[in-house]
């Protein structure tokens, strides 16, 4: 998974910031948008639309934290219909604001120059990603998501995807104060990224052993094909570093996985 950075608030949307406060109105979150266009990081803030958009994620509703001024709010990508494969670059959520209409409210950029890898459904049946954003406001009670109908969820596939904590986000502006918290997110262990030589898969750069405890096992989305290969696998875990051990043939195919990450 690519990590995430530089998420901010756009200039315009700290402008609908301040003018929902004087006008006491809610904020409306509409959308999210994956895009497969790069920029220099310092220009985020200044976006007004995202460069190449490619698909339109979907919004679950937000969760409130302990925080009275910080929500979760869980953002899903799937492939499903995705007929052509791209790099993923930025996340962008968008806003309604009473004067100009949509706006580009927050956004995100990989910090990687390759980006995300978004496969096509025929390449990887079922592939999907989670964020899970960690989003500073004014009132909790103030902010409306709009969800569409194909994006909810059941109380069962909720405790599934992110438990009933869902503090942790890769793209969060800070999680101090969250320790002995944990969430559950979707990930993928790429094939490509086995190392063939120890027959090892390290999650150490996303996820420090210093900083998390991390928990790893197939998501319930998986093809025969993929169980198989992860049985085959013989994949264990380790106590002193955040890597999966292969005593069976690396997978040579992509397998989607539920994380259970702790911050310790």
């Amino acid at each position: 998974m690519a990590t995430w950075t530089n998420f901010c608030r756009t200039q315009q949307g700290k402008a609908l910031d301040m003018k929902l406060i004087s006008k006491e109105q809610p904020l409306r979150l509409t959308k999210a948008i994956a895009g497969a266009g790069r920029i220099d990081p310092a220009q985020l803030v200044s976006l007004a639309q995202q460069p190449e958009p490619k698909q339109q994620l979907v919004l679950l509703d937000k969760e409130t934290n302990t925080d009275a001024a910080e929500i979760t709010l869980p953002v899903l990508l799937t492939n499903k219909g995705l007929t052509e494969s791209y790099h993923m670059q930025t996340l962008g959520i968008y806003a309604q604001d009473p004067d100009l209409g949509e706006i580009l409210y927050m956004v995100s950029q990989t910090l990687a120059e390759e980006g995300e890898e978004i496969p096509t459904e025929a390449q990887q049946p079922a592939f999907s990603i989670q964020w899970n954003l960690c989003i500073k406001v004014s009132d909790t009670e103030n902010v409306t998501v709009e969800v569409p109908q194909a994006g909810v969820l059941t109380e069962l596939a909720a405790d599934r995807r992110y438990a009933k904590a869902a503090d942790f986000a890769e793209l969060a502006e800070g999680v101090a104060g969250k320790a002995e918290k944990s969430a559950v997110v979707l990930g993928v262990v790429r094939a490509q990224s086995w190392d063939q030589t120890d027959k090892t898969y390290s999650f150490e750069t996303e996820y420090p052993a210093g900083s998390y405890d991390l928990a790893v096992e197939p998501d319930s989305s998986c093809s025969e094909e993929q169980l198989e290969a992860w049985g085959s696998a013989k994949v264990v875990g380790s106590v002193s570093a955040n890597v999966l051990k292969a005593f069976g043939d690396v997978p040579a195919v992509d397998v989607p996985v539920i994380m259970e990450v702790k911050r310790k």
